[in-house]
């Protein structure tokens, strides 16, 4: 039987809205998951729970708020990933996703890998010269295969 762990972290507050999402509903998914509780509080999380799964609370956290300081928007899918990486151990890519700027899109809207499956897309398109991608629709090959050609014209 695990013990109640406490655990705070600070939330600057103008990343506390993205991070926490809309009527906390990041906050609620992360309750639900990992069997915790949140108390978001004056730029402070408040996480309590067994020790395990306090501190995978944490470390999501803390990769939805990098997300959030490289000026993007948090969306459900973004911690739904983070979560389900967390699971495996591999929370920290969230983060090295998040930085593989491929292009931006004329809009404005940078075009980036958005899991571990297309980041390695994008690296194996950088580094091969013919790279055939297959896989279920919907899941961004030609959108990203689009990408990668815009910029390698530019």
């Amino acid at each position: 039987m695990s013990s109640i762990v406490e655990t705070i972290l600070d939330v600057p507050a103008e990343h506390e809205s993205n991070v926490f999402g809309q009527f906390d509903s990041h906050i609620k998914k992360i309750e639900q998951t990992l069997k915790v509780s949140v108390v978001a509080r004056d730029g402070a999380v408040k996480i309590l729970g067994p020790a395990a799964n306090t501190r995978q609370a944490a470390r999501v956290f803390e990769q939805l708020l990098e997300v959030s300081r490289g000026g993007n928007v948090i969306q459900e899918q973004n911690v739904d990933y983070a979560l389900a990486l967390s699971m495996e151990g591999q929370e920290q890519a969230v983060v090295e996703i998040d930085k593989d700027l491929i292009c931006h899109a004329i809009n404005g809207k940078p075009i980036k890998p958005k899991t571990l499956g297309q980041k390695k897309y994008v690296d194996m398109i950088r580094n091969n010269m013919i790279v055939f991608g297959t896989g279920p629709a919907g899941t961004g090959k030609t959108y990203l295969a689009m990408g990668m050609a815009i910029s390698a014209f530019k």
